[in-house]
Formats: C-alpha cells, structure tokens, sequence
C-alpha cells in the first residue's frame, strides 16, 4: 500500500460534478465508503468542485478541482498528475471519457497501484473517443461496465478486454427513494402547485440532445388535444434550454410542460408524480430511471441501452421507441388509460424490481468486493 495507516485509499476521478446519473453513483459511493473505516477516500474533478462536490466536501470528504474553466486546458492535466501524486492513492478510479483517458495514463505515469474505470455509457460521441478508449484499455487494471448492454457492446467492438471488464450495476438508495403515505404525497403535490386531479409526468435528465426532449415535446402536442388535465416538468440544465423553451411556444405547449432547470427538489417531484417519461436516443442505465421505480412512478421510457434490462414493457413500466414521436405519445396514452388496480399493480411491481436488483446497497458490496481484491 501506499499508506502508512491501513486504510484502503481509494481516490475517485471524474470529468466533472455538476448534476448527473454518473455524478450521483460515486457520490453515492463515495458517501457510503466514508462511512466505512476500511477506506480512506478523496475525490478529483477534472473541473470545478460543483454541487455534488460542495456536498461532499460538507461531509468531510476531501475534493480537488483541477479547473474553474468548462473547456479543456492543459494546465488542468498537470494539476492532475500532481493531484494524483499528492493523494498516493492504492486505487484511482475513474468515470466518464475524459476521466478515464487521463486517469489511465496520469495514474500510469504516477505509478498508482491499481487503475480501474468505468464507463457509463454506450456512446462516446466522436469516433475518435471510441478508439481512445481502445488503445488506452491496456492501463485500466478492470474497466466496469454498468449493465449487460453497454457490456455487449464494449466487447464487440472492442473498447474493452474480456479478460479485464465486470459489469457492476447502477444502484439507487431504496430507503430514500420510496413513496409517500397518499397525505403526504397530496401536500407535497399541493407544495408544487400540481392540482389533485392532474396528471403529472416527470423528466429528469440535462437538455442535451442525448435525452430526446424535441421528441417528448411533439408527443405531447399530440396527446394533450385529447387528454386535459396534464402537467410536465422537466427537471435538467443544459445548452439546448433556449431551443427547448422555443419549441414550447411554437407547439403551445407554454400551460402543459415547464422546465425547471437544476433543483434539489428531485426526490419530491418524483414522490408528487404519477408518471416518470424518459425519451432518451441512448443510455446505459439511467440512475434518474432506478430513482423514479423506487420512488412509485410509473416509467414511460425508450427502448435503449439498459433500460429494457429494468423495465419489462407492461409489467413494470412501458416501453417505446426511440425517436419516434407516435410510439412515445401512444405510451403517455396507456399510461393515462391504466386503471386505478392496473396503475397500482404497476407501481408496486416498478418498486420491487428496483428492491430487489438495483439497491445502492447491493451496487456498493460489488464495488468494495473489487476495490478488496
């Protein structure tokens, strides 16, 4: 070990911590071992320390940014390399592209023990960042994939090794994301000026492109002509806000759908919804999704990446297609058209899926089962 005491110390990379699915899990984590007296954790930004790293630092938890700037500069890789060689940790671990090139090789350089990843994703945008990732494999003592997709797809085509790739899957904190008793829920909602007759649909994740919103928009200038009484808030900050909020006005949708940028409200708008809509082009497994079954919505979301591996269409939640504004608004229909038992049956089936194979409990004995090797 690199330690004089005999913690584990594990340091944690990540492109940035603003809000986001990969964000949360090793803040998650990262709480959750900090409770453990096995480990001694820090954490890395290759940005600025944000929200989620603000938390952490309020629990004691040591955060190092190594830049102010959202774009790229050099100066912020040597500020990692001498981050990392500061920490001296047992283990550097890494998550999201540009955590993961520069973890491999920085940790590398600095002769870091042990180096693992992971990636949360089955798209890495240019070709390029694909072929990167390819050849930087070699430095990566295992590169964890977060469910059985994004697995398959890294192995055919050959971004990761069979030898050092394992599949530990996202996890959500179970006790903290659960339904209210219906009181609680109806003053909740009331707290968020939903009436009690609306139906109330809920989408979290950034405005980028990824999350398909232009499609979740034109679905329901189809559906809200012959359902009343609908209410959608989009909860996510991104570059794409100002196109969105167009679009709202042109399709008139100004009454029906707000966005309301970044919140730490999250909890309770899922705990006030009905339903949980993700539109997504692609994913890999969606923590929003985890959070929203936990917490007794019922899922109308697109068949990509990891969520069919969740969600059984018409068992636990519905299904649609990508990029298909038809298939998205006759989901928001059958949803609308459950029946209270049919609703119920669903929720409580969403529930204990997540219960059963997606605890954050279960996510972090798989991570400490890797981190104790």
């Amino acid at each position: 070990m690199n330690n004089t005491d005999t913690n584990k110390k594990i340091t944690f990379l990540i492109t940035g911590l603003e809000l986001g699915g990969a964000e949360v899990l090793v803040k998650d984590i990262v709480t959750e071992l900090a409770a453990d007296k096995t480990y001694s954790v820090s954490v890395i930004s290759l940005s600025s320390i944000g929200p989620i790293g603000a938390y952490l630092q309020a629990q004691g938890i040591s955060v190092i940014a190594c830049s102010d700037k959202k774009k790229g500069d050099l100066l912020r890789i040597w500020r990692l390399y001498r981050a990392i060689v500061h920490e001296r940790p047992d283990i550097l671990h890494s998550h999201l592209f540009h955590a993961n090139i520069l973890g491999r090789i920085c940790g590398t350089i600095a002769r870091v023990p042990r180096i693992y990843s992971t990636i949360h994703n089955i798209n890495f945008g240019p070709r390029w960042r694909e072929l990167v990732m390819r050849l930087t494999d070699i430095l990566s003592n295992k590169t964890v994939v977060i469910s059985d997709i994004v697995r398959t797809q890294m192995l055919n085509r050959g971004v990761v090794s069979a030898s050092r790739v394992l599949m530990i899957e996202n996890g959500v904190n179970i006790e903290r994301f659960k339904a209210l008793s219906p009181a609680e829920r109806l003053s909740v909602r009331r707290s968020l000026m939903i009436n009690d007759d609306t139906k109330y649909f809920i989408a979290v994740g950034r405005l980028m492109e990824q999350k398909g919103y232009p499609t979740l928009l034109e679905s329901l200038s189809v559906i809200c002509a012959q359902v009343p009484n609908i209410q959608v808030d989009i909860l996510g900050e991104g570059q794409m806000r100002s196109e969105l909020a167009d679009h709202i006005k042109k399709l008139g949708l100004q009454k029906v759908v707000r966005l309301l940028g970044n919140t730490n409200q999250v909890l309770l708008h899922l705990q006030a919804a009905d339903f949980f809509v993700m539109s997504s082009y692609w994913e890999g497994l969606p923590i929003a999704l985890l959070e929203a079954m936990s917490t007794g919505c019922v899922p109308i979301v697109t068949s990509v990446g990891g969520i069919p591996e969740v969600v059984q269409n018409n068992r636990n939640g519905i299904l649609v297609q990508q990029k298909n504004t038809d298939s998205l608004a006759e989901g928001l229909k059958k949803g609308l058209m459950l029946s209270r038992d049919e609703y119920q049956d669903m929720v409580n089936t969403a529930r204990l899926s997540i219960v059963h194979n997606y605890s954050l409990d279960k996510t972090v004995a798989e991570y400490k089962k890797l981190y104790d090797q």
